[in-house]
This record gives C-alpha cells, sequence and structure tokens, in this order.
C-alpha cells in the first residue's frame, strides 16, 4: 500500500513537472508580450520626482527635449549592470551627433548607486513615485523604454541583448 501512494506521488510530480516544462515557453512569452503592450503609446505622469546624483529635483519633461531611451535599473539586476557597462562604452566610441536619442537610466531603489555613479558619461536619475502607478510600471528589469521627442511611449524592449543594441540610439 505504502509503495502504491509513493509511487502515485512520484507519478504525479512527474506529470506536473513534464506539464510545467513543456509549457514555460508559452507561459514567459505570454508574460513578457502582455508587458511590452502595456502602456505603448501613453506619457509619462508629469508628478514623478527625478533625483541627480547630487539631490537636485528634476522633471520629467526636462528629459523629452527629445526623443529618449529609458533604461529602468536596479543595483540587484546583474544583467541592469551588464547593461549599464556595455552602453556607456559604445557611447564612448561613437560620434554624438550620430546618436539620436538621449540615454537615460532611472532607478526605483530608495538610495544612490555606487555602481552608475562611476559611470560619468550616463545621466542617471533616482526616482522616488512608486513605480506601479506609471509608465514604468514594469516588473521585469533590465527593461529599456523608447519615448518620441513629445513624450509619447514608442516601445520597448525587455531583457539585455549585448548585440544589436545600438539600434535603439538611432
Amino acid at each position: 500500500m505504502l509503495k502504491k501512494i509513493l509511487f502515485s506521488i512520484l507519478a504525479l510530480f512527474l506529470i506536473t513537472a513534464s506539464f510545467a516544462y513543456y509549457f514555460r515557453y508559452d507561459i514567459h512569452g505570454y508574460i513578457k508580450d502582455s508587458e511590452l503592450k502595456a502602456h505603448i503609446g501613453e506619457i509619462p505622469t508629469k508628478n514623478l520626482q527625478l533625483f541627480d546624483p547630487d539631490g537636485k529635483l528634476h522633471t520629467i519633461d526636462q528629459l523629452f527635449a527629445q526623443p529618449v531611451v529609458v533604461l529602468v535599473y536596479s543595483d540587484s539586476c546583474p544583467p541592469c549592470k551588464d547593461a549599464v557597462k556595455d552602453i556607456s562604452n559604445h557611447l564612448v566610441t561613437i560620434n554624438p551627433k550620430e546618436i539620436n536619442r538621449k540615454f537615460v537610466v532611472l532607478m526605483f531603489d530608495d538610495e544612490e548607486s555606487d555602481y552608475l555613479t562611476s559611470f560619468s558619461n550616463l545621466e542617471h536619475y533616482r526616482v522616488e513615485t512608486a513605480r506601479r502607478n506609471t509608465v514604468f510600471s514594469g516588473w521585469i528589469t533590465p527593461t529599456f523604454y523608447l519615448f518620441d521627442s513629445k513624450g509619447k511611449l514608442e516601445s520597448k524592449v525587455i531583457g539585455w541583448r549585448p548585440i544589436g543594441f545600438e539600434d535603439m540610439f538611432i
């Protein structure tokens, strides 16, 4: 009797594990797809409070004088750190006149990032507004948000791939 119970539990576990394994990409794809479509065409709320490394307050309107790429960053996210390093290195190697989009890093953490401050060529801000009620409400980091010059969200790129990211700045 005990063997039958153990065998049934093992069989149920194997069935559940194989089901989860089989559908993992569909579920991940659905989450990522819905996340990519969220807030397209919206403009960030005006009440976002952006603080530069010196503690000076900036408004969201100051970011959108030209098209901008915004990276939502977290210190606890290794791919975020890779993205910052790779983009910083890329921006040093190209002519500033070839860049059609400004690059900005937003951090929804409570404290300033020592890692980010080591990249002097990157503009970054700490945001004290709750992320969930904004265009930046996604929970996946890193996420890149591409805005036009009027501040309207054009598209998102979720995750970091060190190949082909240069297209975001064109």
